[in-house]
């Protein structure tokens, strides 16, 4: 029975773009992807596959010329320097991974088609226009000052209450009674985690219950981890395989980084040793110092 592994593709969504390449020529509407994965959370777009997710590949002869002219256009094509990585498989399909770009640099955009038109986002799995609003948020993100963004309402409907109680029993046990004649919302305004119209960013980002910091803002204030087979995030042996485990997590700051930790740590392996009294003692390939400062 033959392995017919090689042969599936990966379905397009908000990380994945497939396209048909027919000669030795670049898509025309290649630039769009690009901007859209650096301004977003970076993705691979794929050469060689066709609109029904059917490999098909692209001619030997032009691949050495495609490269060439994606880094090319990655290069000097956009407002900034991007840098793809890029890898061929067994199928003749080129894989370019782009990745996403710091946040002072966006949004990324053609020059020779300016703002607004130049630009894109990725949300699923289209490339969708950059208007006034996302320009707006990267303007803010880029200059600084973003967590002091105003969003409307009431805070006890977006925070959790437990995660103010450990704060300030927190700073209780560090700097004693510095809060003690003041009242929950007058501490709240005085770290400016709320104002009098609403809460703000990092308010949001401090004290958030489950799910009011991504309803509110959006769904990619969060951390993403993906735990891949080797050092690439391009895999030419299984272009189907795009990553061991995914997982994204929610809620307020603390709470994202507390489960991502645990999520790396479950991912390490964990070696012994028998120690000068004969204990066996168990350990972490990689110290959890390292991994926490």
């Amino acid at each position: 029975m033959n392995d017919l592994n090689h042969l599936k593709s990966p379905i397009e969504n908000k990380n994945v773009e497939n396209k048909t390449v027919s000669g030795n020529t670049l898509p025309s509407d290649i630039w769009e992807p690009i901007s859209a994965f650096s301004n977003m959370d970076g993705g691979v777009i794929h050469f060689g596959i066709d609109p029904a997710d059917t490999k098909v590949g692209v001619k030997a002869e032009f691949i050495d010329k495609l490269q060439r002219d994606v880094v090319s256009l990655c290069t000097s094509g956009f407002n900034h320097k991007l840098y793809p990585d890029i890898s061929v498989d067994e199928d003749n399909v080129i894989n370019i991974y782009i990745p996403p770009v710091p946040a002072s640099l966006r949004p990324i955009y053609t020059p020779k088609r300016g703002l607004p038109k130049g630009g894109k986002v990725r949300i699923g799995s289209s490339n969708h226009p950059l208007d006034d609003e996302w320009i707006k948020r990267f303007a803010i993100t880029a200059r600084g000052g973003a967590e002091l963004q105003e969003f409307p309402g009431n805070y006890n409907t977006f925070f959790d209450n437990m995660m103010i109680d450990k704060y300030l029993n927190l700073v209780k046990n560090k700097r004693g009674n510095v809060y003690n004649n003041l009242s929950i919302k007058e501490v709240l305004k005085k770290l400016r985690t709320i104002t009098e119209k609403g809460v703000t960013m990092f308010g949001l980002l401090a004290f958030s219950n489950s799910h009011s910091l991504q309803d509110i803002t959006a769904p990619t204030v969060s951390i993403a981890v993906t735990h891949y087979a080797g050092t690439s995030k391009v895999n030419p042996n299984d272009i189907e395989e795009v990553s061991l485990d995914d997982r994204e997590f929610y809620g307020n700051a603390a709470d994202q980084f507390e489960n991502a930790l645990k999520f790396i740590i479950s991912k390490l392996p964990i070696r012994s040793r028998i120690d000068p009294e004969g204990k066996r003692r168990e350990h972490l390939v990689i110290p959890r110092v390292a991994l926490t400062g």
